[in-house]
C-alpha cells in the first residue's frame, strides 16, 4: 500500500496536526519520519481509535528494521497501547505478546511486560471478587428485607407511624447504596453500572438531601465504571446526565474534565 493511501484519511482531517510529507521518491528515512509524525499527531490529540487504525496499517506496511524506534516497532507498540487505553483486554494481551515476540529487547519491552502482568493480576482479582461479593450481597438483601419487615410492623402497631417514613426511607436507601458501592469497589464494572444507575434513577428526585447525595454519587460511580470498561461514549452520556441533575456536584468532581480527557 502506498503511503499516500495509508495516511490520506488522517492527513485530510483539518483537526489533525500538520504532518510533514515525504517527497515522491524520497528516502526511507523520510517515509519513517512521516509515519512517526502521523502517529505522534494522533497521540497528542488523544484520538486513540484513529491512532489504533493508523498504527495497525503502518505496522502492516512498514519494513522491518533493526534500528530501535523504527516506525514498525512504534506502530506495533502503539497498537498494544491503544487496545490497553480503550480497554480491549483480549486484544491487548495478543498484541502485547506479539510485540515481545518481535522486539524482546525493544524500546518498550519493559513497559509491555509490566502492563501484561497488571492485566493478568486484574483478571485474577476479578475472579476472586465475584466469589467474595456473593456473601456480602446476600447480607445486604437480608438487611433490606428486615428493614421492610420493620416498616410494615411499625405501620400496623403505630397508627401515627407516618412520621417514621423518612427515617425508614433513609435507612433503606443507605443499604441499597451499599450494592452500588460494593460492586464498584471490587471493579465488577458491568453489574456496578446497572446497580448504580438503577439507584440513581430511583432516588435522584428524593426530597431528602442525604439520599440526593447518594443518588448523585451512584451516578458518578456508574460513569466511572463505564469508563473503566472503555465505554467512553456511554460514560459521557452519564456524565451529561449528572451535569443536568446536579451541576455543582458535577463541577466539584471534575466531570467536565474527565469527559474531555477520555479517548475519542
Amino acid at each position: 500500500m502506498h503511503r499516500r493511501d495509508l495516511l490520506s484519511f488522517f492527513l485530510a482531517a483539518p483537526s489533525l496536526v500538520d504532518v510533514p510529507r515525504a517527497a515522491p521518491g524520497g528516502s526511507g528515512q523520510e517515509e519513517e519520519a512521516e509515519w512517526l509524525g502521523a502517529m505522534s499527531g494522533l497521540l497528542g490529540q488523544n484520538r486513540w481509535d484513529a491512532l489504533l487504525e493508523l498504527a495497525q496499517r503502518i505496522y502492516a506496511a512498514a519494513p522491518h528494521r533493526d534500528a530501535p524506534g523504527s516506525a514498525r516497532e512504534v506502530a506495533c507498540y502503539l497498537v498494544f497501547q491503544a487496545h490497553l487505553v480503550l480497554v480491549h483486554r483480549a486484544e491487548a494481551f495478543h498484541t502485547g505478546e506479539r510485540y515481545l515476540e518481535e522486539y524482546p529487547e525493544g524500546m518498550y519491552a519493559f513497559a509491555v511486560r509490566m502492563n501484561l502482568q497488571v492485566l493478568r493480576e486484574q483478571q485474577v482479582t476479578q475472579e476472586d471478587a465475584l466469589a467474595s461479593v456473593r456473601e456480602e450481597l446476600d447480607r445486604i438483601e437480608q438487611e433490606l428485607s428486615a428493614i421492610d419487615a420493620q416498616w410494615a410492623t411499625a405501620q400496623q402497631e403505630t397508627p401515627e407511624a407516618a412520621h417514621l417514613r423518612e427515617q425508614f426511607a433513609l435507612r433503606r436507601a443507605v443499604t441499597e447504596f451499599q450494592v452500588c458501592a460494593l460492586l464498584s469497589s471490587h471493579k465488577l464494572h458491568a453489574p456496578a453500572v446497572r446497580a448504580c444507575t438503577l439507584f440513581a434513577e430511583k432516588h435522584h428526585r428524593s426530597e431528602n438531601a442525604q439520599i440526593q447525595l447518594l443518588a448523585r454519587s451512584s451516578l458518578l460511580m456508574a460513569m466511572m465504571q463505564e469508563a473503566a470498561q472503555g465505554h467512553f461514549q456511554e460514560a459521557r452520556k452519564l456524565g451529561a446526565r449528572l451535569q443536568a441533575w446536579a451541576p455543582q456536584f458535577a463541577r466539584e468532581h471534575g466531570v467536565t474534565t474527565l469527559m474531555l480527557v477520555w479517548p475519542r
